[in-house]
């Protein structure tokens, strides 16, 4: 069980000088404009109050102190750039639950099934919930191994990734970039991260790959590669392969010369369960059969 928990982790693993007019974003005011610059400044400010103040009101602005703030985290005060970095992410990233429902490489509307098979085991994953992590709302992923839960995770999505938040109820420490967004072929990033308490570590980049033919069908796909992750202390060369719209459909990966390949054999977008039942529910009443038979 553990080394299927730990193989389904790699799969489903300055102060401002004022500024311009012109740096704010379209569609603000004049006045608007001039709010911005104001409050951006405060949030180097000595008073916390203050800071806190100017935090909330360019929150409630929205896109409309975006460039502005971008700009703040260019250089300047490190106390400001901070703080915008950290306002342009909850501005960008206010509809979670809208950014759950239409990722489009992981597909995390509740009730999304996929079903794979390795050489010898059949798993199921499913999307049962959307909760917190912390501050972040997350879709909640749990595989089950021969009808059982085998390892649940948290999965988030952000206007400049997925990621992988928690893991079998554990924080992941950061947490770990599954694939860039929008996804292009080219992106290059690194993991660094604590998962259970152990090191996961690996550079990592994307490719694209089409044509890749599995049991649940053939797909053109975007490819994420590592040859040198290290997940405690066991070296992993890896492939994983996703589809629009689908998600994971290959994966295959190299542990410590073990070969092991994990392919989607059938995939189940939300909500088809319900419909597949309503259907046999309005066939069974046109032949005359209730649903609870006779």
């Amino acid at each position: 069980m553990k080394t299927v928990s730990s193989l389904l982790f790699l799969v489903v693993l300055a102060a401002l000088g004022p500024l311009s007019p012109a740096l704010c974003a379209e569609g603000a005011g004049e006045a608007e404009k001039l709010e911005i610059t104001s409050l951006i400044k405060k949030l180097s400010a000595d008073d916390f109050e203050t800071r806190e103040s100017a935090d909330k009101k360019l929150v409630a602005l929205g896109e409309k102190a975006l460039a502005a703030l971008k700009e703040a985290t260019k250089g300047g005060d490190p106390e400001t750039q901070k703080r915008a970095a950290v306002i342009i992410d909850r501005i960008e990233n206010s509809d979670e639950e809208g950014l759950l429902n239409t990722s489009e490489y992981y597909p995390l509307k509740v009730g999304t099934t996929w079903e794979y098979k390795t050489a010898t085991q059949t798993l199921t994953a499913k999307v049962e919930a959307h909760e917190k992590v912390g501050d972040r709302l997350c879709a909640k992923v749990v595989t089950y191994l021969n009808g059982n839960p085998a390892t649940a995770e948290n999965i988030s999505v952000r206007k400049d990734g997925i990621y992988r938040l928690a893991y079998n109820g554990q924080v992941v420490k950061p947490a770990v970039k599954v694939l860039p967004l929008p996804a292009k072929a080219g992106d290059e990033w690194k993991i660094d991260s604590i998962v259970l308490g152990q090191n996961l570590t690996g550079n990592y980049k994307t490719s694209e790959e089409k044509g890749v033919k599995v049991e649940g069908g053939t797909f053109d796909t975007m490819a994420i590669a590592s040859d040198d992750t290290e997940a405690g202390g066991v070296k992993i060369s890896q492939k994983m392969y996703f589809a629009k719209n689908v998600g994971m459909v290959k994966q295959t990966m190299n542990l410590n010369g073990q070969a092991i390949a994990i392919e989607l054999s059938k995939f189940t977008p939300a909500g088809s369960e319900a419909k597949t039942s309503e259907k046999t529910e309005a066939k069974a009443q046109t032949e005359g059969v209730g649903p609870g038979g006779k």
